[in-house]
């Protein structure tokens, strides 16, 4: 009798230890999105022509966490660099018996829950250096040459370009400038500044005609005077793409 109660002890502990097979399989969906691991990703989905979303979208995340809740309910608790952490349900199911990911309901309540938490917890999310703007590019060395500011006359509206330059070239004609420049039209130079985000944001652009969108980032505004403004600009795309410091803006165009 001693010994099958302590059979049934340890074998009780041995199935309480043991990870659920729906947070095992909600664990390698987020790590494969995590590590960008689309040939994983596509054994886990229910529908595995569904991996086309991922091709088009990144899971940023610093860490997350699988769990599962008083109710049964697979949770993904993801925390992201200054936003609120997100609580997400991951959609198990079975498919020929087999334990699968609903992708699509997922990805839903991801971008339901990311749309209640969109706010930043700081102004400013990155750091500014004292510095003047400097970084990488594409890998290269990258510093501001030359600020190109003009008035762009669409008719209806005047709007206001402006973009810098680590060479000093002749910016009147097309292809005389050969190196990436910075364009900062979208940030709004009225006020005082914040993170960059889906329409306030910086284009690395390289000649002739690729387009980096920036939106992930901080700049800060400050009115020095009637004649210059100072922008400070801070970010990490990743490795070979990240500048920080300031460049002053003339005011008058």
């Amino acid at each position: 009798m001693k010994k099958l109660i302590i059979f049934l002890c340890v074998t009780i502990l041995a199935s309480c230890s043991k990870p659920n097979e729906d947070i095992i399989i909600a664990t390698k969906y987020w790590d494969a999105q995590k590590n960008n691991n689309l040939i994983e990703l596509e054994q886990l989905l229910a529908v595995p022509e569904e991996i086309e979303t991922f091709k088009h979208m990144q899971f940023s995340a610093e860490s997350f966490s699988v769990d599962k809740s008083d109710n049964g309910d697979i949770l993904v608790s993801i925390k992201r660099f200054c936003y609120p952490d997100l609580i997400v349900n991951t959609e198990v199911i079975e498919v020929n018996g087999v334990k699968k990911i609903d992708s699509n309901a997922t990805i839903k309540n991801l971008f339901k829950a990311a749309k209640v938490n969109n706010k930043t917890v700081k102004k400013y999310c990155y750091d500014f250096d004292d510095t003047e703007l400097t970084g990488l590019v594409n890998g290269q060395p990258w510093a501001v040459k030359k600020v190109d500011t003009r008035v762009i006359d669409w008719g209806s509206k005047k709007t206001i370009a402006i973009a810098l330059h680590p060479e000093d070239c002749d910016t009147e004609y097309s292809g005389y400038c050969k190196l990436p420049k910075l364009m900062i039209s979208n940030l709004n130079l009225n006020g005082d500044g914040g993170n960059f985000s889906a329409s306030e944001n910086i284009t690395i652009h390289t000649p002739p005609s690729e387009n980096q969108i920036i939106s992930t980032g901080s700049y800060r505004i400050t009115h020095l005077n009637e004649e210059a403004t100072k922008v400070e600009i801070s970010f990490k795309h990743d490795e070979k793409n990240h500048l920080n410091g300031f460049v002053l803006l003339p005011n008058k165009t």
